[in-house]
């Protein structure tokens, strides 16, 4: 089942997002190129008119670990988030089932 939808951040959370997302770049031949693939995505004329699917969200949690895994470090499901309302400030974000409940972002125009 899908969780109640996040609403957008407030004017002056903007700034803080962007610091989140900043904070949540990692560096490094094994990370996840999400934050960069959101950025391309972004430019596309179309972007804010489209759903977006992220899973594994499990990954983007602090106390996750994985026994040999590591490309998720770095990354944050506040900065993911961010990144996403930056293609569209009006996107209803939900979490829905996947792997494990609640596992996949859901980006969702209104």
């Amino acid at each position: 089942a899908a969780s109640a939808p996040i609403p957008p951040p407030p004017a002056q959370a903007e700034e803080a997002a962007g610091e989140a997302q900043a904070a949540g770049a990692a560096e490094g031949p094994h990370v996840c190129p999400l934050l960069q693939e959101l950025e391309a995505i972004k430019h596309h004329p179309l972007a804010p008119r489209h759903t977006i699917l992220i899973d594994d969200r499990r990954c983007l949690q602090p106390d996750w670990s994985h026994p040999t895994q590591s490309w998720w470090r770095g990354l944050s499901e506040e900065a993911v988030i961010a990144k996403l309302r930056e293609i569209n400030p009006q996107f209803n974000i939900s979490f829905i089932d996947g792997l494990i409940p609640q596992d996949i972002i859901a980006a969702v125009p209104p």
